[in-house]
């Protein structure tokens, strides 16, 4: 089989193409930049996975082993690794099923972002990059907050971590939510806002960012 470069990162935040039948599989949201989706693969079952043009972005929401070609790699919640495009064979190598969230990079943006980072927000740790996204790990323990930031390029946020969030816009305004664990969501470019966690639980989600 052709070989393919597989980037490993633990405690990392995802799209694949739907999977055979051996996988549950649920579509969370599509869009011409991105495709999110959930996946639930039972104990010691192999599946085909399909990188898109712009790779591929899986991120592991609880504890397990997968295998990636001859690869074995234990998981906690946030690992994941980034595929670039091409087939690629994924095991469950454990005795429970695997819960992934997977990110697939349809096309960039062009959007020139300067020198803007997000590496300098509060709770805000920078993972990885390459020519098409930048990945961070955001970690919002009970009580703690970013600080008003900005996100000059559109992205996707991957939760894998649920909890209660106060979001404060730069008019002050303020507006409740809940990140559920095992979700996706996208956001547009140009977009200021403030998080603190209301609740008793750390949110902890995967921000990509696309280029």
């Amino acid at each position: 089989m052709k070989q393919h470069t597989v980037r490993w990162f633990m405690l990392a935040t995802l799209f694949l193409l739907p999977l055979p039948a051996n996988a549950e599989f649920t579509r969370l949201l599509e869009n011409p930049f991105g495709a999110a989706y959930r996946y639930t693969i039972p104990p010691q079952q192999t599946v085909e996975l399909t990188a898109g043009q712009g790779g591929l972005i899986l991120v592991a929401l609880n504890e397990g082993v997968w295998t990636l070609e001859t690869r074995v790699t234990g998981l906690l919640p946030g690992s994941f690794a980034f595929l670039e495009p091409g087939q690629i064979q994924l095991t469950n190598s454990g005795s429970a099923s695997l819960e992934l969230l997977a990110a697939s990079i349809r096309s960039i943006t062009h959007i020139a972002a300067g020198n803007a980072t997000l590496a300098q927000v509060p709770l805000h740790q920078f993972l990885y990059e390459n020519d098409r996204v930048e990945i961070y790990r955001v970690s919002i323990p009970p009580g703690s907050e970013t600080g008003m930031h900005h996100h000059s390029r559109k992205g996707m946020g991957l939760v894998v971590n649920g909890g209660e969030l106060m979001v404060t816009l730069p008019d002050g305004k303020h507006q409740k939510t809940t990140a559920i664990p095992g979700t996706a969501f996208w956001h547009e470019e140009d977009i200021t806002h403030h998080l603190l966690n209301t609740g008793d639980r750390t949110v902890l989600l995967l921000d990509v960012e696309w280029k």
